[in-house]
């Protein structure tokens, strides 16, 4: 029986923001995720924030903000492009651990969200 994407992101209620979305990813989500709600404003805070990123860079600039929009005990997602797709990227799981330990995040669960893209779900160091 096929995994679905909130079963898959650990998400029963409540608000999902979801930044940098590739171009129709959006969509995907808020159809399969018919109980939540989606948001893509970075306001307020939610109790899971998935993150896509393309590049190390991408990943060192916007990673802190979306941190800040979990409420506590919540999640934060950090997807990526698999090495395996045909998406040009220079991040892969490990690279993405070390470029988000610096500000206070580990990494405790990786997923395949499709056939392109990978996510690390992070909680804070305590």
């Amino acid at each position: 029986m096929p995994t679905s994407l909130a079963q898959k992101l650990q998400i029963k209620s409540g608000k999902l923001i979801v930044l940098n979305a590739p171009k129709g990813y959006l969509e995907q989500l808020t159809q399969e995720l018919k109980d939540l709600t989606v948001s893509t404003r970075a306001a307020g805070r939610a109790e899971a924030v998935l993150l896509f990123v393309n590049s190390l860079a991408e990943t060192t600039r916007l990673t802190p903000h979306a941190g800040k929009l979990v409420k506590p005990g919540g999640m934060l997602w950090i997807a990526y492009a698999k090495g395996s797709s045909k998406v040009k990227t220079d991040v892969n799981r490990d690279k993405l651990w070390e470029a988000v330990a610096p500000i206070g995040w580990q990494p405790i669960r990786q997923i395949a969200l499709d056939e392109v893209w990978s996510a690390l779900r992070f909680k804070p160091v305590e």
